[in-house]
């Protein structure tokens, strides 16, 4: 039963991470630690990116990234990811984010860490229902975005969908 997933975590992991372009010498950070998340950091790996970090909010499961490709890790339950990403990165800004989680809030924070000209790619289903009202205009927005996307981040912050799903 649960082994029969195994495949659809890791061609999503794989073909989020080839449509966004990944290559040897960018750095990624992945939020969240489920399975997708999990491959994507193997894969961020084996595609020779460095740094790699990993951010939850449970240490057991940091624990587990750590052990599959994550060179570094953040518990953004004890302090800002953002802040903590970019003492990492010595101020420098991911090349590659990985979302993981599919909250809006934590995408959004994403699309502000991301560097000029960076690859925001999210992975899962969006919330949708009634808490949708309580979110950010940006949540609201992709709050019907479902399976897979990524975006380019530009310069002048512009974000452009180069591959994903249509929004309702």
């Amino acid at each position: 039963g649960e082994a029969a997933t195994l495949p659809i975590a890791a061609l999503t992991a794989w073909s989020t991470l080839q449509e966004g372009g990944i290559k040897s010498g960018d750095t990624v950070l992945v939020q969240g630690t489920g399975g997708v998340a999990l491959f994507a950091l193997q894969f961020a790996k084996l595609a020779g990116a460095h740094p790699i970090i990993a951010v939850d909010i449970q240490d057991h499961k940091l624990q587990v990234a750590a052990k599959y490709g994550a060179t570094h890790t953040i518990n953004s339950a004890n302090e800002d990811f953002s802040d903590a990403a970019l003492k990492i990165l010595g101020g420098a800004r991911p090349d590659v984010v990985v979302d993981g989680t599919g909250v809006p809030a934590i995408l959004e924070k994403a699309f502000a860490l991301a560097g000029n000209f960076a690859r925001v790619i999210g992975v899962g289903v969006m919330p949708y229902g009634p808490d949708v009202e309580n979110t950010s205009s940006f949540g609201r927005a992709f709050a019907s975005a479902t399976s897979s996307f990524t975006f380019l981040t530009g310069s002048a912050g512009c974000v452009v969908m180069i591959s994903g799903s249509a929004l309702n």
